[in-house]
C-alpha cells in the first residue's frame, strides 16, 4: 500500500516535470498580494512547485526520510494534515512578512509581488513535529562527521539558509519560519492528545 509521504513525493515530482513544459509559477505560486486579494488556493498549490533540480531534490529527500519515520508514528491522515497545515502556515508567514515593516527585515522580508514556491514550509513542519515526538533522534548534518538532534539540525538549517539569503539568494525564509511554528503547534497538540489517550 502506498504511503502518504510517497504519494506526496510522487505528486511533487510529477508537477515539477510538467512545469518544465508549462510554467505554473505565476498561476499557482504564492504571491502575497494575490492571496490578500482572495486567491487563497495559492497557499496550497505553491507547496507543490519547485524552482529547480536542487530545490526539489533537497525537499524530496527530506520528505522521504522524515516521512518514513513520522508517518508510521502518527498515521497517514495526521501526516497529511501536518504536511498541508505546515505548508499553509509557511505560506501565511510569507504573506505576513510582506507587510511593512516586516517586509524590510533582512533575510525574512518578502516583496508582496514576489512569487514564492516550494514545499519547504511543509517539510520544516514535518521535521519539527518529528523532532518533538522523537527528541532523542540524532541525524548527520550535510557531509560533516558530526551528528546532532533533529531539532538542533532544523534550527541550524534555518539559520544557515537565512544567512545565505543575506548574500542575495532568493530564499523565502519566512516560509521556513512559518513551517517551524506550525510544526511546534501541531507537535504540541499531538503530544497532548497522546497523553490524554494514555490517561483514559
Amino acid at each position: 500500500m502506498v504511503k502518504i509521504y510517497e504519494a506526496l513525493l510522487a505528486a511533487n515530482v510529477v508537477i515539477f516535470t510538467l512545469s518544465a513544459l508549462i510554467n505554473f509559477d505565476a498561476a499557482f505560486g504564492l504571491i502575497p498580494a494575490a492571496v490578500l486579494q482572495g486567491e487563497i488556493w495559492r497557499l496550497i498549490t505553491s507547496m507543490f512547485l519547485h524552482g529547480g533540480f536542487g530545490h526539489i531534490i533537497m525537499n524530496m529527500l527530506a520528505l522521504y526520510f522524515f516521512g518514513m519515520i513520522l508517518e508510521p508514528m502518527i498515521g497517514s491522515r495526521k501526516f497529511l494534515a501536518v504536511y498541508l497545515i505546515g505548508g499553509i502556515a509557511g505560506g501565511l508567514c510569507v504573506v505576513l512578512f510582506s507587510f511593512f515593516p516586516l517586509s524590510v527585515i533582512p533575510g525574512l522580508g518578502i516583496n508582496p509581488n514576489s512569487i514564492v514556491i516550494g514545499a519547504s514550509g511543509a517539510i520544516f513542519a514535518i521535521g519539527t513535529v518529528l523532532a518533538l515526538l522523537a527528541p532523542n533522534l540524532r541525524v548527520g548534518f550535510l557531509f560533516l562527521p558530526i551528528s546532532t538532534t533533529l531539532l538542533y539540525s532544523i534550527i541550524l538549517w534555518f539559520v544557515i539558509l537565512t544567512l545565505i539569503s543575506l548574500g542575495g539568494a532568493h530564499i523565502a525564509n519566512a516560509g521556513h519560519l512559518g513551517g517551524i511554528i506550525g510544526g511546534i503547534i501541531i507537535g504540541k497538540f499531538l503530544m497532548k492528545h497522546e497523553r490524554e489517550m494514555e490517561f483514559y
